[in-house]
Order: structure tokens, then sequence, then C-alpha cells
């Protein structure tokens, strides 16, 4: 794949994310079945969004080891396809299982985490640290921020929203 496709993907999955999550939040209040459509919606955008960057990351970050690099980034489609066929089926929203939605985001942050650590510390040149070092760990502080707000449920909690 060209780095063009890859930056194509990365800034289109990113789009579609906050798109689904404005629509969400401008939107769920309007029904109990537009709340289950529009999380389902906006869990499918954060899904993409992950994905998205995380190959983008990984295309770049072992741009020298494509053996390491490409299987890195075939596991990573393969566990965000089989997320989104998870969130396709009808059970996937029900209460009950908000629990294990969190904790496959959960699964997948902390594989990428383990992934941006053995990249800084046995692939990654000085050059490339000093160039992506800061903005990695930024990019980890920016999703552990979403994560706080997704799983929180803030600032939907506190507006007494009927459908929460």
């Amino acid at each position: 794949m060209s780095s063009r496709a890859i930056q194509m993907f990365a800034c289109i999955s990113c789009i579609f994310c906050m798109l689904s999550s404005a629509t969400y939040h401008l939107y769920n209040s309007m029904s109990r079945s537009h709340y289950q459509a529009l999380l389902k919606l906006d869990l499918i955008g954060i899904g993409f969004k992950i994905t998205g960057l995380a190959v983008s990351l990984i295309y770049t970050g072992f741009h020298n080891y494509k053996g390491v690099g490409y299987p890195l980034a075939l596991v990573l489609g393969l566990m965000m396809t089989s997320n989104l066929l998870l969130q396709m089926t009808p059970c996937y929203m029900q209460e009950k299982y908000s629990s294990l939605r969190t904790l496959f985001f959960v699964v997948l942050i902390i594989a990428l985490l383990v992934v941006a650590l053995t990249w800084c510390l046995s692939i990654a040149t000085i050059i490339e640290l000093e160039l992506f070092l800061i903005r990695l760990a930024l990019s980890f502080v920016y999703v552990g921020i979403g994560f706080f707000f997704w799983a929180s449920g803030f600032p939907e909690k506190v507006s007494k929203n009927y459908w929460l």
C-alpha cells in the first residue's frame, strides 16, 4: 500500500469518527431507538478512528521492518473487523454487554501501547525518537482523555438525559 492511501484511510477514519460522534451527541435524546442506533454508530466511529490512526502509525513506525509492521497491521485489522461484525449484532448494544465493549477497547489500547513501547525501545532510531516520541506520547494521552469521557458517560450523565 502506498503511503498516500494509508494517510487517506487515517484521515477518513478520523472524519467519520468525528461525524458519527457529533451525530450521536446531537440526536441521541430523540428516542430510545435513536439513542441505541446512534450509540452503535458512535462506537463504530471510535473503532474506525483507532484502526485508522494505528495502521498509519504502524506503517510509519515500521517502514523499514515490513516483516513486523505488516503482521501487526493485519492483526489489528482482524481485531477491528471482528469488533465491527460484533457491533452489527442486535445484542451488542444491550447494557449487560457494556463491560465487554469497554474491555475490548482497553485490550486494544494496551496492545497498541505495547506496540508503541516496542517501537520506542527496539526499532526507532534517535532521529525518529526526537521527531515522534512526544507526539506518540501525546496521542496516548489524548486517547486516555477520550476514553475517560466515553467510559464515564460525562457530560451525558450529569445532563439527566432520559435515555442514559
